[in-house]
């Protein structure tokens, strides 16, 4: 006990509160100003059950299931949202408080037309490839962004329209949405194409982009699901996207990259 009692004591002079380490997240990750306010607002309440988990965590003589809170489910998703390393970063400084990305998985996943990774699309898929035939299932990832007018609304239960990604965090502090991003898997060897998710948002940069490919694509690998391009329009922030993954943005050099198995296609282009 005493030992852990220093334990925490060292933390909390470290980390004074969940805004210093937000601040320490956007400084370190270069976090965006739409990141830093949703993770304010969803990092305000789970304080005290990080600092709760940890110890229940360093007196616990062997590993045993434990829930986590709602506060610290919606926390976790939402930083995992806009910066991998981020999330992975915080994991480590508190002592592996945090679920493992696998975790995180199985719950990025939203029922009944909620923003998110649908559940019901990953199902199909599954059921898809696991009664295919021999031959692989080989698709292609499309993404693209929609204007959405701004407005709120009240449908018995919670307001609609505010930015949605999924996790779970509401709050009339969040900026009204403005667009929608949706993703869409197309079969290359096959006729078929299928929405797999879409999140409400008010802009997001390369980063986030990419860190939302990477997921999407990591999904549909536990699926036996072979992802050879990503296709989207010329956007700024989606050149920048591609960059941030590590694809070649020269012109004389633009096509296929074998390191990520990425291609970047134009679909304005002819």
């Amino acid at each position: 006990m005493k030992i852990l009692q220093q334990r925490v004591g060292r933390m909390k002079k470290k980390v004074h509160s969940m805004n210093d380490l937000i601040k320490e997240l956007r400084s370190k990750f270069k976090l965006t100003d739409n990141a830093t306010d949703i993770l304010t607002v969803s990092g305000s309440a789970i304080t005290n059950d990080l600092l709760d988990r940890i110890s229940k965590q360093q007196r616990a003589s062997r590993l045993t299931k434990r829930k986590y809170t709602a506060a610290l489910r919606q926390f976790s998703l939402t930083l995992n949202f806009y910066s991998a390393k981020a999330y992975q970063y915080v994991r480590n400084t508190f002592n592996l408080a945090l679920p493992h990305p696998s975790v995180l998985q199985s719950w990025y996943r939203s029922i009944n037309g909620e923003p998110g990774f649908t559940e019901e699309a990953f199902t199909v898929l599954q059921h898809h490839v696991s009664h295919q035939s021999p031959k692989p299932v080989i698709c292609n990832l499309t993404l693209d962004e929609m204007a959405i007018r701004k407005q709120i609304e009240w449908d018995g239960k919670q307001f609609r329209g505010y930015v949605d990604i999924g996790t779970g965090v509401q709050d009339d502090t969040l900026p009204p949405a403005t667009e929608a991003l949706v993703f869409m898997v197309v079969a290359l060897n096959a006729n078929w194409k299928l929405p797999v998710g879409y999140f409400l948002l008010n802009g997001l940069n390369g980063t986030d982009k990419a860190n939302l490919i990477k997921q999407c694509i990591s999904r549909l690998h536990d699926l036996h699901i072979i992802t050879t391009s990503v296709t989207c329009d010329g956007a700024s922030s989606n050149l920048a996207m591609f960059r941030e993954l590590g694809a070649s943005m020269n012109t004389d050099d633009l096509g296929y990259n074998p390191g990520l198995n990425i291609q970047i296609m134009n679909k304005n282009s002819k």
